[in-house]
């Protein structure tokens, strides 16, 4: 026997009009016979010849309404459709070689509804030139297969009407026709509008917009399921009609014939760009946390009461010692972790701090004991704080805690308590000497200015010029001496001081300074401009003092031949502001500024002014101590304050002064 051949639709449409030839009504009878639209057109009239029963039952129009067209079945083509339709068809009429034309396109039903067709045009017999006299056009409803396919799909369910909402969509797959169709949640997810797409334009966008780099894995995992009858599943990246890059899982399933034959593929599609950004953060932030805790010396941990079990985190494995990679496995995490890590002492508080934490009903607590590493490798001090979670009922179900390395803390702390001390008594000891000395320089001093003023009253008539020049600059070196020593004994009461601290308006003390200093005040001719200063809890005396020196530089530093001009104002701080200078937030403080048109400094002095003995001039530019700011400095930091300085060459200075509110 030979080989039988499986002949097409088309070729079995070209034998019954082979066999019909001469028999019209034979032909009209088994042209009814067949599904599909057949009809016969005319090249060289340009009319159809012959058409079966089908574009009545198919589409709504009689044979008699095909006349309204003028015979040119074009007219039924959607519209945006008709110029490719036409020019396949002008094409396949010209050529003279191909026999057969495949194409699809949507027809309009007589009520006006696009139905999708599966065109396939053959030459029957051609003209003397050899180019297509009569051509058979069989169109197949590829919709109405659709409809059935559906069908199937509604009934199991997959094409949800919630699947735009949910970001997923569902889709089949025709073997035969290549053809792809999908639910309205397809279109929305993948960024396309369902009516500027046909389903073989589906298709391609189905397989084409898949990335790059997943394009062929993609395509050869969907055939190998269509031809082992396999499910579908890949996820992929997938540019979406508007451009947006997505991530995707697509999950399809088999439908096979009697013959267990691959017919159909019909399926899913999720957009899992959120759920893989997600993954991807959970894992950054693992990792992040694992880094941390190696990082900063801590891990967390919950100890949950049912099972009695701790779980552990990676920095809790490393702070005892252990690789959490190739220990995790091996080691139970209960209490009896710590009793290995600990002495017997340690554990008994641990487990009576427990006891009263649980007893008193406290919701959390800290504590701190010491552990000995893995293999006695080290000794640690560990701070642990946790919480206490209970159910609705009240009922405690699990304490969860932190608990961190404090052994290097605690040797900082216990050095700088130290260093502190040391600090201290040098201070003391230094304010001590400086306070006796100034002291026993008096007399000295004393003597030496009486001397030398009874040297000039009494012979300086019997001096010739240079030798009371002498005397003039060893009277002035006494002076100067006099107003160091008073200024360093001023220094010394600063530090030393046990006045009494009142609440006390700033205004009055300013005034009380202006009192002081209105001699040079109206020498110089100087301006005073005074805001609405605090009242505030402080040792007036001293803050007179604060006053006293640094309006006293002011018009001390004037610029020659300028109105020395100072202003004085004060406002309360924000809370950001009492943060950013690291000050108690619970409290007010209040921003003093004194500033002045003076000769200025420059920047990079503005620590060094507030320094003992420091000067940026000389002493016969401008005469003093260098011990003025300085006890400005120590006058704020007895008041729990900041004082800073800020200025330019010839552009003034300005004094920031922070003080507490209360004491």
């Amino acid at each position: 026997m030979g080989e039988k051949t499986i002949k097409s639709g088309t070729d079995l449409v070209k034998i019954l009009v082979d066999t019909g030839k001469g028999n019209d009504i034979m032909l009209q009878k088994l042209a009814d016979i067949f599904p599909s639209i057949i009809y016969i057109y005319n090249t060289r009239d340009e009319e159809v010849v012959f058409i079966n029963n089908k574009l009545t039952i198919l589409l709504g129009y009689s044979e008699q309404e095909l006349t309204y067209f003028n015979n040119d079945l074009l007219q039924l083509i959607k519209k945006e459709e008709v110029l490719v339709v036409q020019e396949k068809i002008q094409n396949f009429k010209e050529q003279s070689e191909t026999e057969t034309l495949k194409f699809y396109c949507h027809i309009l039903h007589k009520k006006g509804t696009p139905l999708y067709f599966n065109i396939e045009a053959s030459v029957v017999d051609k003209n003397e030139n050899g180019n297509p006299l009569n051509i058979l056009f069989t169109a197949h409803p590829i919709r109405q297969d659709q409809e059935k396919i559906n069908s199937t799909v509604q009934r199991g369910k997959l094409f949800n009407e919630n699947d735009e909402k949910l970001f997923f969509g569902n889709w089949t797959w025709d073997k035969e026709s290549g053809v792809m169709t999908w639910s309205d949640g397809m279109y929305n997810l993948l960024g396309y509008k369902k009516e500027d797409l046909t389903p073989l334009t589906e298709t391609q966008i189905f397989f084409n917009q898949v990335a790059k780099k997943h394009r062929a894995r993609f395509y050869q995992a969907f055939h190998k399921s269509v031809d082992k009858n396999e499910a579908f599943n890949f996820d992929y990246s997938f540019t979406s009609g508007n451009g947006v890059i997505k991530n995707l899982s697509s999950h399809g399933k088999i439908v096979t014939n009697d013959k267990n034959h691959s017919v159909l593929m019909i399926g899913s599609t999720f957009d899992i760009t959120a759920q893989l950004k997600n993954h991807q953060d959970l894992l950054i932030y693992k990792e992040l946390k694992h880094e941390n805790e190696k990082l900063l010396g801590y891990g967390t941990w919950v100890y949950n009461f049912a099972t009695k079990t701790i779980h552990w985190s990676d920095g809790m494995y490393l702070l005892f010692g252990y690789d959490p990679e190739t220990d995790r496995n091996d080691l139970q995490i209960d209490e009896d972790i710590y009793f290995k890590h600990m002495d017997s002492q340690q554990v008994k508080k641990m487990l009576e701090k427990r006891k009263i934490f649980l007893e008193n009903g406290m919701q959390e607590y800290t504590w701190e004991y010491e552990i000995t590493t893995k293999n006695n490798k080290d000794i640690k001090k560990i701070e642990s704080y946790s919480r206490l979670v209970k159910d609705e009922t009240g009922h405690p179900i699990q304490i969860v805690g932190t608990s961190r390395d404090i052994s290097r803390l605690r040797e900082y702390e216990r050095s700088l308590e130290e260093k502190v001390k040391d600090l201290d008594r040098s201070n003391k000891e230094l304010e001590e000497f400086a306070y006796v000395a100034s002291h026993d320089l008096q007399e000295p001093l004393r003597k030496l200015t009486t001397f030398s003023e009874r040297l000039q009253n009494k012979y300086g008539d019997k001096l010739d010029e240079e030798g009371n020049s002498y005397l003039d600059r060893m009277l002035s070196a006494t002076k100067n001496m006099r107003k160091l020593i008073d200024n360093l004994l001023e220094y010394s009461r600063t530090t030393t001081s046990t006045a009494l601290i009142e609440t006390f308006p700033l205004n009055l003390v300013l005034n009380k300074v202006l009192n002081d200093l209105e001699l040079t005040i109206e020498e110089t001719n100087t301006i005073v401009e005074i805001g609405k200063l605090p009242v505030i809890e402080c040792i007036p005396g001293q803050l007179s003092q604060l006053f006293i020196n640094i309006i006293g530089n002011a018009i001390k530093f004037r610029i020659p031949d300028q109105q020395p001009l100072i202003k004085i104002n004060s406002r309360l701080l924000k809370p950001k502001e009492r943060s950013f200078y690291l000050l108690d937030e619970l409290r007010n403080y209040y921003m003093i500024t004194i500033s002045d048109n003076g000769i200025g400094f420059e920047e990079e002095y503005a620590q060094r002014i507030f320094q003992i003995f420091q000067r940026l001039h000389s002493k016969a530019e401008y005469p003093g101590t260098g011990i003025g700011l300085s006890i400005c400095k120590k006058i704020v930091e007895n008041h729990k304050g900041l004082i800073s300085a800020t200025g330019q060459m010839l552009k003034g200075a300005t004094f920031t002064i922070i003080l507490p509110e209360t004491q």
